[in-house]
């Protein structure tokens, strides 16, 4: 089975999909992570508020004026083809992507969203 958890910034994706993963015994992939690792800009060692620093910042700039966002849903999409049994966080995976899958939209009010990334 392939599940998408998505939702905006701080609604818990990354912890939801990884209580999940680890309830079912799949695989849980941080699409964050993949992009950091896909752009050459590391991946599973920076957390979430890498985003807000200086590097992330930097590369929401680049990311402006590239097609990596292109680029990284194709492939993206080419591992889900070839993956089954995994749990992923992703703002754009459960719309992109056309075939069965369990898609789960998680919504918290603003309040609680910011003082989760604050």
């Amino acid at each position: 089975m392939k599940i998408f958890i998505c939702g905006l910034t701080g609604t818990g994706k990354s912890t939801v999909a990884k209580a999940v993963a680890e309830a079912m015994g799949y695989e849980y992939m941080s699409s964050s992570a993949m992009l950091r690792d896909f752009a050459g800009k590391g991946g599973a060692n920076q957390d979430h508020t890498w985003w807000s620093l200086k590097g992330g910042k930097e590369f929401l700039e680049e990311r402006l004026k590239s097609d990596v966002d292109t680029k990284f849903d194709k492939y993206l999409l080419d591992i889900m083809d070839e993956k089954d049994n995994f749990v992923v966080d992703s703002w754009t995976m459960p719309w992109l992507y056309k075939d069965q899958a369990l898609r789960i939209y998680l919504k918290a009010p603003f309040s609680v969203r910011a003082s989760r990334v604050m």
